[in-house]
């Protein structure tokens, strides 16, 4: 039986395409870059008002700043044209800052506003695929893939009281996991025989839990009540060192 099977994997292993010695490479980039996300939270109403008066509005809008961001990004190449990635990146502290505007047409009636540090934290997984061109030109990457965006927001509970059945004082959570689908276009450019600069560009999105904001009103009153999610978009710019 063994002999059987040796022989067997003897007569498999020519049939089996040899990968070139550059498709079993992994690669790391250290890379450096910005990250500009979308808000967090943002949702408006419009209270209904007796004809002839001025409606009221009512606005809430939860963001964080745009952040420098450092990183390492492996990649092993599974053929010239395919590789599997994982990159991770996490930022400095950088601000957040939540408002609740109550305005009658021109006129304010009530403004809250509050400010926290703030800092981003990003993993992903995924494949891209590598367009060769001629020799001295860079390659193309197109990637997609799947990752997790996590805002983290400074707690502060000496300021963050509330009111029983009502938002709190602070309604924001102290961190958002979101869970993103990524697209993304890499330029690379070798620089020797084992080194290539990257240029990266990416966006992602995914659905915040934002059920921290929501208050359960009268049934008559559904259509004011904050939504329970909210679309999170980012863009990413980063510039990287590859070496393989």
């Amino acid at each position: 039986m063994k002999r059987i099977l040796l022989l067997a994997l003897g007569m498999l292993l020519p049939a089996l395409p040899a990968l070139p010695a550059q498709a079993r490479r992994f690669s790391f980039a250290p890379t450096i870059g910005y990250i500009w996300p979308t808000p967090i939270f943002e949702h408006t109403v419009v209270f209904p008002t007796d004809p002839g008066f001025t409606p009221t509005t009512e606005r809430q809008r939860l963001r964080v700043h745009p952040a420098l961001v450092l990183g390492g990004r492996f990649a092993f190449a599974l053929t010239p044209r395919w590789k599997f990635y994982a990159e991770g990146t996490s930022s400095g502290t950088t601000q957040m800052d939540y408002s609740d505007r109550l305005a009658a047409g021109p006129d304010v009636g009530a403004y809250t506003t509050a400010g926290r540090p703030a800092s981003f934290h990003t993993l992903e997984l995924g494949a891209e695929r590598v367009f060769h061109f001629a020799t001295r030109l860079p390659t193309i990457g197109v990637k997609l893939g799947a990752g997790s965006y996590r805002f983290a927001i400074a707690n502060d509970p000496l300021l963050c009281g509330g009111v029983p059945n009502s938002l709190p004082a602070c309604p924001w959570a102290n961190h958002y996991n979101i869970t993103s689908a990524v697209a993304g276009l890499v330029v690379r450019q070798s620089i020797g025989s084992h080194v290539a600069l990257e240029l990266e560009g990416k966006g992602s999105t995914g659905n915040a839990n934002t059920s921290s904001f929501f208050v359960d009103l009268f049934p008559q009153f559904d259509q004011f009540e904050a939504p329970k999610t909210y679309r999170v978009n980012t863009t990413v710019l980063s510039l990287g060192v590859s070496v393989f």
